[in-house]
């Protein structure tokens, strides 16, 4: 993921300098969808994993 969020920093610069605020801003939007995938996507996992425990008591 670092990889993904630096690299439009350096293609932001054409003299291929680092903005390291871009860079920042890049990986904080990055973490905050995958963040918000995850949360939205926990009900579904934790109702998985409990029909699933439940099937192994059986």
């Amino acid at each position: 993921m670092t990889i993904v969020a630096t690299s439009p920093a350096f293609a932001a610069g054409a003299d291929g300098s680092f903005d390291l605020t871009t860079g920042l801003v890049a990986a904080s939007v990055l973490t905050g969808v995958i963040a918000a995938g995850t949360l939205k996507a926990l009900p579904t996992f934790t109702a998985w994993g409990v029909r699933k425990a439940l099937s192994m008591l059986r």
